[in-house]
């Protein structure tokens, strides 16, 4: 339970943060606006399950290209060790589902108005400001059901977890998820898995 409430806050604030970040310079942007933005949003269009492995390969202390290139210049770092595979985790989270973001608050930023800017820049209003002042409040709704849809998702998380750490090293990135997995199929402890899914179902539904 910790590791999954850890993964969901860190992975759900840093998708937040990025995808407001790239949202309003996507909306500033002028020229190949619709290149780019295919660009950014396709990540999210992979199946989470070939992102783990593609990562898993790409971060294999023996065998991936990014520790290789990192040994390189003298860093010498396990991606998948106690200390850093949850992190690693939620990187690899944040990598996929930050575009989904992306999208949402890009739709919010379009569709808000223009008189309270065009107000706030006559008033001499600095970017600071006006971002602060009048682009968050305006954006709370867009913000609300963004964080809540990707929440609700990232409680979910398996893919990555099978596909790289299996839930180790130890338990460090074993997820709710994962637990009911190894639970029913690995434990062959068919009703306790079941009563773990139903108490997970009754969480996501509440929140």
């Amino acid at each position: 339970m910790r590791n999954t409430v850890v993964f969901v806050a860190a992975a759900v604030t840093l998708e937040l943060i990025l995808g407001l970040a790239l949202a309003m310079a996507l909306q500033r942007q002028q020229r190949v606006r619709d290149l780019t933005r295919a660009f950014l949003l396709t990540p999210m269009f992979v199946t989470p399950i070939a992102v783990g492995l593609m990562f898993r390969f790409l971060l294999n202390e023996q065998l991936g290209a990014i520790p290789a290139i990192l040994d390189n210049v003298g860093l010498d770092i396990d991606f998948f060790g106690p200390s850093l595979a949850l992190p690693t985790i939620i990187a690899i989270d944040v990598w996929q589902w930050t575009p989904f973001m992306v999208l949402l608050l890009l739709a919010g930023l379009e569709s808000l108005p223009r008189q309270p800017f065009e107000a706030a820049r006559v008033d001499g209003a600095s970017a600071w400001m006006t971002f602060r002042r009048v682009t968050l409040p305006l954006l709370k709704p867009a913000i609300g059901i963004a964080v809540l849809l990707r929440a609700l998702d990232a409680f979910k998380v398996f893919e990555y977890v099978f596909a790289t750490t299996r839930g180790g090293p130890g338990n460090a990135t074993e997820t709710i998820q994962y637990q009911i997995y190894r639970t029913g199929f690995q434990f062959f402890r068919i009703g306790e898995a079941a009563a773990m899914a139903f108490v997970l179902i009754a969480v996501v539904l509440l929140l």
